[in-house]
């Protein structure tokens, strides 16, 4: 069954991978086309039982990709999210695509557990885990991919884990014992052994980045400073209690609903130039963006965590088509999943201390189909604010190393 499509020579390339091993995980740098991929090997397999399972405000993003690309194939794949895939009745199928496969990251959750108990009593023949960010903040994050895809039942993705999580993560993080909060607490930090892991990844695991498949235009970071000091002083203590296993939340929220002021101004000045991204990793201060630049007279749309299917449709569109200026989501809502290159400037008001989700949302932006320079811009409110940017980008640097093959020998 053919693509409505060519695809590009990598992409034909993580077709083929998917095909030759059956259960494997396409880890792509954002915006090369993971779906489409997905799709492809669908097309390929012409099985009659296919589902694709992902998170629920994806889901009429896959159908428009399925009406696009592989139309014929509309009846034959079923679209489901999470919770529902995990809380019914199983059925074999011929595929199964697991989108946004970091959500099954966590061993200990619900989700997870379901997933490997299904996958196992009934599995599928073709399994394929698609996620832009593979190990979004620790190498453990491997873990639960690699024993969900070493249940393959064909001898065709190389070497299975047998072992348990805690056997993991002796082989392949450093372990040190801890004296806190009253107990001895067991540290698994940092990474070593990866040739080994490199073993245990290969036949199931592919990744390729954009500087190496594409050509897109420059991507320019800018730091944007708002001197506050009594909020950097703030800002520390958040990040020095969330450094020692605290609950840093409240603290990091109420700097950033404080910055919102400043974000608004920037941005007012910032939509002359055209179209602006703006993120925040909380609620408050995109309510407060918003209220602020609407009263300046801009046409401005917002994506929460509680914002309904519809609506989150609804504002894309209306951002896409040009009917509002400006579009603020919070971290959590949108930094997955949406391509939003009619912008080529993206606003953090404050950022995530998770270094895959500030990846993933500056890959908005900065994706296929974009063709003009890109500028992220980080509010900034001191020095403190600037370090702990620098901890997070820094760390980033080192998990992608991990992930995009450097640490493993590749």
């Amino acid at each position: 069954m053919r693509l409505k499509t060519k695809l590009l020579d990598y992409q034909v390339k993580g077709v083929k991978f998917a095909y030759r091993n059956y259960w494997t995980m396409i880890g792509d740098e954002q915006g090369l086309g993971k779906t489409v991929q997905a799709l492809a090997l669908i097309g390929l397999v012409e099985g009659q039982r296919n589902i694709v399972v992902c998170p629920a405000m994806l889901r009429d993003t896959w159908k428009h990709e399925i009406r696009k690309f592989i139309p014929a194939m509309s009846d034959k794949i079923e679209i489901i999210s999470y919770s529902k895939f995990t809380s019914r009745r199983h059925e074999k199928y011929d595929v199964i695509i697991f989108d946004e496969a970091h959500y099954l990251k966590n061993k200990d959750s619900k989700r997870t557990q379901k997933v490997w108990d299904l996958v196992s009593l009934l599995p599928p023949r073709f399994l394929l885990m698609l996620t832009g960010t593979p190990i979004k903040n620790h190498i453990l994050e491997f873990y639960s991919p690699i024993m969900i895809l070493s249940q393959c039942p064909f001898d065709s993705n190389g070497k299975k884990w047998q072992g348990g999580y805690y056997k993991f993560a002796k082989e392949f993080t450093n372990h040190s014992v801890l004296w806190k909060f009253g107990r001895y607490v067991n540290i698994y930090d940092g990474c070593k052994n990866l040739t080994v892991l490199k073993e245990y990844l290969r036949g199931k695991y592919i990744r390729r980045l954009a500087k190496n498949t594409l050509e897109l235009p420059p991507l320019i970071r800018k730091e944007v400073w708002a001197t506050d000091e009594r909020l950097d002083s703030k800002l520390e203590e958040a990040w020095l209690d969330y450094k020692g296993g605290g609950a840093f939340p409240t603290l990091k929220a109420d700097c950033a609903v404080k910055k919102a002021k400043y974000t608004v101004e920037y941005v007012d000045g910032l939509l002359v130039e055209g179209p602006v991204v703006v993120y925040s990793d909380h609620r408050q201060p995109v309510l407060d963006i918003v209220e602020g630049l609407t009263g300046k007279g801009h046409r401005v749309g917002s994506i929460l965590g509680g914002t309904s299917e519809r609506q989150r449709n609804h504002y894309i569109n209306d951002f896409k088509e040009g009917r509002i200026q400006c579009l603020v989501l919070t971290i959590g809502a949108g930094s997955t999943g949406l391509t939003l290159i009619q912008s080529n400037h993206m606003v953090f008001n404050d950022y995530p201390w998770v270094p895959a989700d500030l990846q993933q949302a500056e890959k908005r932006i900065h994706r296929i189909g974009q063709n003009k320079t890109a500028f992220i811009h980080y509010i900034l409110i001191g020095e403190m604010d600037q370090k702990v940017l620098g901890t997070v980008t820094e760390k980033a640097k080192l998990l992608g190393e991990v992930s995009n093959g450097t640490r493993l020998e590749t």
